[in-house]
């Protein structure tokens, strides 16, 4: 449950940023437009992510690093996007190392997601439309709010960046995890996540560094081609809920 957590919380992620200020009284709706504007300039983006999880279940604690890269395209109104990932989690009970990497592929049209361990490997195939694939802009504020409250928190900065700050809370009865977003104010990309839970015993933070914006980012980068003989699961006919995107 853990793995599948962490590998998902990429795709598409304590306190959010280094707070320096409010923010700017502007007020949500202000932001949202101004991250869309910025998020719009944005075609092609390349950057190096790290995922950094901290959980103590009954068996002691689990640290798990995740590093990798990332690319998104914009091209004839679609949204091309790509993650390379290596996942490295200590075991709570022993010296043993789980290590597992992963593959996130969108081309505009499908998503694609391919998994190895021990020379293992797992592919799945759904459709794009629909799906969060975003990095950036108003459209990852949609999503959240599926399942969240949304409110602004005092701006930060991240890797040297004045940003946005959002917070998540869930809706419902007792807050199991607060998440707050941070999102460049020149660029409307998400430079980073941090989320907990409140008594302390989960912890994420996603980072993304050595973001470049708008370079030459080739199409082959998002064609599929996994190793001969893995089996894909076909997802694309298969009814899709909002929790699947």
């Amino acid at each position: 449950m853990l793995k599948n957590c962490i590998i998902w919380s990429i795709s598409l992620s304590l306190i959010g940023g280094t707070s320096v200020a409010l923010a700017d009284k502007d007020d949500l709706a202000a932001v949202e437009e101004k991250l869309e504007a910025s998020w719009q300039k944005v075609q092609t983006l390349s950057a190096r992510v790290k995922l950094e999880t901290k959980a103590q279940p009954f068996l002691g604690s689990i640290d798990t690093e995740t590093k990798g890269t990332l690319l998104h395209k914009k091209k004839d109104g679609k949204q091309m996007f790509r993650q390379d990932l290596s996942t490295l989690r200590k075991s709570p009970t022993s010296s043993e190392m789980f290590d597992e990497s992963q593959q996130i592929l969108a081309d505009g049209e499908f998503i694609y997601l391919l998994s190895e361990t021990d020379g293992l490997y797992k592919g799945m195939k759904k459709l794009q439309k629909g799906s969060s694939v975003f990095v950036g802009g108003k459209t990852v504020l949609d999503e959240l709010r599926r399942e969240n409250k949304v409110q602004l928190a005092p701006d930060g900065v991240v890797d040297g960046q004045d940003v946005y700050v959002i917070e998540a809370i869930p809706y419902g009865g007792k807050v199991q995890q607060i998440t707050f977003y941070s999102f460049d104010k020149a660029t409307g990309f998400l430079l980073k996540r941090e989320a907990g839970a409140p008594d302390g015993s989960f912890g994420t933070v996603l980072t993304f560094s050595d973001v470049k914006i708008n370079v030459p980012v080739d199409d082959s980068k998002f064609v599929f081609d996994p190793p001969k003989g893995v089996i894909i699961r076909d997802r694309t006919k298969e009814k899709q809920s909002w929790r699947d995107r």
